[in-house]
């Protein structure tokens, strides 16, 4: 395991910089081309791309930091955040990689620039090291084993060798407290007090939503598989979020808020990012539309795909 826990994380680390070349070489593009007599990088549709770039990618930094920093002092066990970092790396850099591709236009084709070999070789990483679909398996599974303990039913049926941390406010704020030096997230700067709240929210309906789905299904949790998707996405989100916060903090401590105004909107920036669907998933964990998709995934197979003609 701890073979796989240091290739998932290195893929992580590795995106960072693939992320910042790419960033780089986006505004670059956007700052010389010209549409309709205006620079490419002047319209709304642009600098929304950028602006995800730039967010996703501190948050992808940030998170990579704290990890390192809980493997630096000393966790034996970091599969879940290696899992997570796996995940949000892999995926950041295949959306930035895609998006820079799309400003560059035609040229994002031609083999005189990057564009393209990026894009192909990045996207392996969503495969290496443990499918990103099994990991979140893997981040749900583990997430459900803490609540279960509470619900005799569930139990055995979701032990080893998936490794439990409990509820997630704890987690996050146990290792975030490791890290930082920090006992909870009240402590992060008053700056970042709506982040700070949303980030507390978000995690005490997590706790709800997840014993809901345990009572709800006992030992077969472990089949529900379209609401193991959504709690491993809204636990991946809150640990980025938790990870900007004890940084953008960490960065205000030292330099005080106006030497941190980068920082505080990028921390902003990433809570925007993120809110609509973390509060999309904690809403609504389980879907009457799942039976339907299964459903017709199930008759896709009877039909071996797509069965019908043009008419």
């Amino acid at each position: 395991m701890q073979v796989l826990n240091s290739g998932r994380y290195g893929l992580a680390a590795g995106s960072i910089g693939n992320c910042k070349r790419l960033l780089e070489l986006a505004v670059e593009r956007v700052n010389d081309r010209k549409a309709f007599g205006k620079k490419l990088g002047e319209f709304g549709m642009i600098k929304e791309k950028i602006s995800r770039m730039v967010c996703q990618l501190y948050a992808l930094e940030s998170m990579t930091y704290l990890t390192t920093g809980l493997i630096d002092s000393g966790v034996g066990d970091y599969s879940l955040e290696s899992a997570i970092a796996k995940i949000f790396g892999s995926e950041t850099l295949w959306e930035t990689a895609n998006e820079a591709l799309q400003i560059a236009g035609g040229l994002g084709y031609m083999c005189e620039y990057p564009y393209e070999r990026i894009v192909r070789d990045s996207r392996i990483n969503l495969i290496f090291e443990g499918t990103n679909e099994i990991l979140r398996a893997f981040i749900a599974l583990s997430g459900f084993q803490g609540p279960g303990k509470h619900l005799k039913e569930v139990q055995q049926a979701i032990r080893e060798p998936i490794k439990g941390f409990g509820v997630l406010t704890d987690f996050v704020i146990h290792k975030a407290k490791m890290t930082f030096g920090r006992p909870n997230m009240d402590r992060s700067h008053s700056s970042l007090r709506h982040e700070t709240v949303f980030f507390e929210w978000a995690a005490g309906e997590l706790a709800t939503a997840t014993e809901r789905v345990l009572r709800k299904h006992g030992r077969k949790v472990h089949l529900m598989q379209f609401a193991q998707k959504r709690f491993a996405e809204v636990v991946i989100d809150l640990y980025g979020l938790a990870s900007v916060l004890t940084r953008t903090t960490s960065i205000i401590d030292e330099k005080g808020v106006e030497g941190a105004q980068r920082e505080i909107a990028y921390t902003a920036g990433f809570r925007a990012l993120i809110e609509e669907r973390v509060r999309s998933k904690l809403g609504r964990m389980e879907r009457e539309e799942d039976e339907l998709l299964k459903a017709v995934a199930d008759r896709a197979y009877v039909d071996g795909g797509y069965p019908l003609g043009i008419l």
